[in-house]
């Protein structure tokens, strides 16, 4: 039974360590490679942002509407910038791409992400010296 245990942390350790790695270098790649490939900016304006009382961190729950090719967009995310309905905000696109696009003021989601894979590499590795200290 010891040893069957001693697997199961070993394999959850790793298992942790990998999803966390390319958690963190998957969505740290795709953030820059967004970022490179928009060079063209149009302003859009804040139509809400709310606190969100639910979080132990202060952010503010936020809808930016902007206009492009003719088209009206509504892109909702998170900040920890407090903006104020009417605000005009920078929104990012591809000028060959008009399909990609972001707002840099709401990309905050996509940092906890990569902060949550750290997270998961570090409980992984705590779980595997544990695992090892107490090697049957």
């Amino acid at each position: 039974m010891k040893k069957f245990q001693f697997t199961f942390r070993i394999v959850f350790s790793v298992l942790f360590i990998i999803v966390g790695i390319l958690a963190a270098t998957a969505l740290s790649s795709f953030q820059r490679k967004i970022e490179h490939r928009c060079t063209e900016y149009v302003y859009g304006e804040v139509m809400s942002a709310k606190l969100d009382k639910n979080k132990k961190h202060r952010t503010f729950h936020t809808i930016v509407q902007f206009e492009l090719d003719g088209r009206t967009i509504i892109e909702e995310g998170s900040t920890s910038t407090e903006l104020t309905e009417g605000d005009s905000i920078k929104v990012m696109y591809d000028q060959d791409d008009h399909s990609v696009y972001y707002v840099p003021e709401l990309t905050s989601s996509s940092k906890t992400l990569i902060i949550g894979g750290f997270i998961l590499i570090g409980i992984g590795t705590i779980v595997l010296i544990i695992a090892l200290k107490n090697k049957p």
